[in-house]
């Protein structure tokens, strides 16, 4: 019986900070804070950040990419959501205000 290999999964969120005063803050929380925090659950390999080039109307003006090992680890992290969200566990360190425009995690094809 061939071995199962693991298939990746990619999640992504878009996001923006509400306060223009407040951006590079943002970015550096992003980065140095929030990007580790989340980096340090089963199952994520890494995780990358862009800035778009195009804007449009209502859409996020940042993206971020987290690359996890599989499925698994994608309901892994969302079971971990739900504690934090139920203060089962300590949130993530908050940063300047910011919004999340849409979420998605998507599977290979």
């Amino acid at each position: 019986m061939p071995k199962k290999t693991k298939r990746p999964v990619v999640f992504v969120v878009g996001t923006n900070c509400t306060d223009p005063a407040q951006e590079a803050e943002f970015n550096k929380w992003y980065d140095q804070t929030h990007i580790p925090e989340v980096c340090k659950q089963p199952g994520f390999i890494r995780a990358e950040r862009y800035e778009i080039i195009n804007p449009q109307p209502g859409g996020p003006k940042y993206l971020a990419l987290y690359m996890l090992e599989d499925e698994a680890a994608w309901k892994n992290f969302q079971e971990y959501r739900k504690k934090v969200r139920s203060g089962e566990v300590p949130n993530f360190k908050p940063g300047p205000p910011f919004t999340t425009s849409w979420t998605g995690a998507f599977k290979p094809i």
